[in-house]
């Protein structure tokens, strides 16, 4: 039917009416083509795209279900209910993507898709949004012990004594510095000759 409709168009466009047709003329015959070519295209597209959108999902679906199963210490800390929340999110996408491919496989070519690669990769993103929280929780952190009791001379408030050299090391560094040039460098008014 699409052939027809094509080569009706071609014979229009090649006769006078078409050399002699206006903008409108060319514009409403291109604007009929499309309406009926378009879904066509779109399916078409849909059907070589739908597979690498699945591909994405079954991935994300198994790397999340590797981290569920892992006996790694790095997720050691998720409790039951993280794990049970992450096992539900990851069978619930599974069983959603499974189950609208399965509806396609129903489906002629030639009739609308069930799913769109778009309604994929949107699922995808919803899925990962669920669950990286999850996968990304962070250890918490160990308790810290108390610290031990202080000495029994710092509670009574007595200050330690100073180490030996100390209050010799505190008297020269309150001595000021010399800046004046050294006896062995004279100051001299005149300038020096460098010939």
């Amino acid at each position: 039917e699409f052939k027809s409709k094509l080569e009706e168009a071609e014979t229009w466009l090649y006769s006078d009416a078409g050399w002699e047709g206006t903008k409108s003329d060319y514009a409403t015959r291109l604007e009929a083509l499309e309406a009926f070519g378009n879904p066509i295209i779109r399916r078409a597209k849909e059907f070589q795209a739908r597979p690498h959108a699945a591909d994405s999902f079954f991935k994300t679906v198994e790397q999340y279900r590797k981290l569920l199963n892992s006996d790694e210490e790095a997720y050691a800390h998720w409790t039951d209910e993280d794990r049970t929340e992450l096992r539900k999110h990851i069978t619930e996408g599974e069983s959603w993507l499974s189950g609208k491919l399965n509806a396609q496989t129903m489906v002629a070519l030639t009739a609308d898709p069930v799913v769109y690669s778009e309604d994929i990769y949107q699922k995808r993103q919803e899925l990962v949004s669920k669950c990286q929280p999850i996968v990304s929780k962070p250890k918490p952190k160990p308790k810290e012990e108390p610290k031990p009791a202080a000495a029994p001379a710092a509670e009574a408030g007595a200050a330690p004594a100073p180490a030996e050299g100390a209050a010799d090391a505190k008297e020269q560094s309150e001595t000021p510095m010399e800046t004046t040039s050294s006896p062995a460098e004279p100051k001299s008014e005149e300038p020096m000759d460098l010939d």
